[in-house]
């Protein structure tokens, strides 16, 4: 009688890993929407399911862009991978993939006797730094001089815990945008509609942005401020964390920086169904529409106008005389000495002097020369003057000169690409 044994006996860890892949296969984890949504599947034409991911280290399986099954049996066996099998520098697949280890954990109860959690100190570093309160959608307007941004772009903005008083510029942006590898505006066109360009997740100071958009190119910015909660964010935070070194591959009319900043939010809440309802095409105003139909989600808007929006405003206010007091003010600073400036209330003067000062920083902006006129030197008599009034105006109320993003018209009506 032959006895049949196997050719060597399975480890501890290797009898848990099995366990652990035959409970997953069991409670059909694989087919799960969060699943689904970490993976970043989607269902093609044909209705078979392929990731949508395009870096070659986000899948651990060889079919696992196409396997969700088979992805996530893989996944589960590199979480028990020793640190002595590593390759240099690499780190271990927990710290690499935490927004997986967290789910898996939390679905399949670990057993740290039997599978260690690894340290990840990088990792750890990176979330306490961010150490998020909110997570606020930011949309900014229309900018006519690009036509890769002329129906506006969307960024994330994380609102980082600090004491004291609000600092929202200090804050991070993350955005979602294609690296860009040639100035041939024909080449341009053609990567961009056949996907040939890499689409990737950035993280930069907020201030940035603001800087370059609201400012340099007058782009109104419309900030809504999502109502997720700390384990959400920490969800979003670690799932961002796996994206980084990765790419998608880029097209202009659909998996573009609108749609891959709705599958972010998804993620952090599996709840919302936003991808789902963009199969061809998708503007950046469409990500703030697709938003606005989860009731309580959005808890708080706030329009930040461009200096030449916040210029224009006043200048709404001017009578005729005021108006014709401004112009020589423009030509030359010294003209506030003359009595038509000089007879005017207070309250004028400081409509007039902010509205210059404006005027004076905008242009300086615009010119984009190291070489531009400073400010603070060559307009020092109007600085003075309004220094000297010692009066506070009242501006709370901004007229918004863009129209907001839900109320705009939606990309059955328009065709876009955004950088």
């Amino acid at each position: 009688m032959l006895l049949h044994t196997p050719l060597y006996a399975m480890t501890p860890q290797e009898n848990y890993a099995k366990t652990l892949i035959q409970q997953a296969k069991e409670k059909k984890l694989a087919q799960t929407r969060n699943w689904q949504l970490l993976l970043h599947y989607k269902k093609d034409l044909f209705g078979r399911i392929l990731g949508q991911e395009d870096g070659p280290d986000f899948y651990n399986a060889a079919d696992g862009k196409k396997n969700p099954e088979a992805e996530l049996a893989a996944t589960l066996q590199t979480f028990f991978t020793s640190m002595t099998g590593l390759k240099e520098e690499r780190e271990h697949p927990q710290c690499i993939f935490p927004a997986r280890y967290k789910w898996l954990k939390r679905k399949l109860s670990f057993d740290p006797s039997q599978l260690t959690e690894q340290d990840c100190p990088r990792l750890e570093d990176w979330l306490k730094r961010l150490n998020p309160k909110s997570i606020t959608l930011v949309f900014s307007s229309f900018y006519m001089n690009n036509p890769a941004s002329m129906f506006g772009h969307t960024l994330l903005r994380i609102d980082t815990k600090r004491d004291g008083l609000d600092q929202k510029l200090l804050n991070y942006g993350v955005n979602y945008a294609a690296t860009l590898d040639t100035n041939n505006s024909f080449l341009y066109v053609f990567k961009g509609l056949f996907g040939l360009f890499h689409g990737e997740f950035s993280l930069f100071p907020y201030y940035t942005k603001v800087q370059t958009y609201s400012n340099m190119e007058s782009r109104d910015l419309w900030e809504y401020e999502l109502d997720f909660t700390q384990d959400q964010m920490d969800t979003f935070l670690r799932h961002l964390w796996e994206l980084g070194g990765n790419y998608f591959d880029y097209y202009y009319f659909q998996e573009n920086c609108s749609y891959h900043i709705l599958s972010l939010l998804e993620v952090a809440n599996p709840e919302l169904h936003l991808t789902d309802q963009f199969w061809f095409h998708v503007i950046p105003s469409d990500t703030v529409k697709a938003l606005t139909p989860y009731d309580d989600l959005i808890s708080d808007k706030i329009y930040r106008p461009s200096l030449l929006s916040q210029m224009s405003h006043k200048r709404q206010q001017f009578s005729k005389h005021q108006e014709n007091i401004f112009q020589q003010i423009v030509r030359d600073p010294q003209s506030i000495e003359k009595s038509s400036f000089q007879k005017l209330d207070i309250p004028e003067k400081a409509l007039i002097l902010d509205t210059f000062l404006d005027y004076a920083q905008y242009q300086n902006m615009k010119s984009k020369k190291e070489e531009a006129p400073n400010i603070a030197v060559n307009n020092r008599p109007v600085l003075l003057a309004r220094s000297k009034l010692r009066y506070k105006r009242d501006d709370n109320t901004q007229t918004e000169f863009s129209t907001r993003p839900e109320l705009g018209h939606g990309s059955d009506r328009l065709r876009s690409r955004c950088v």
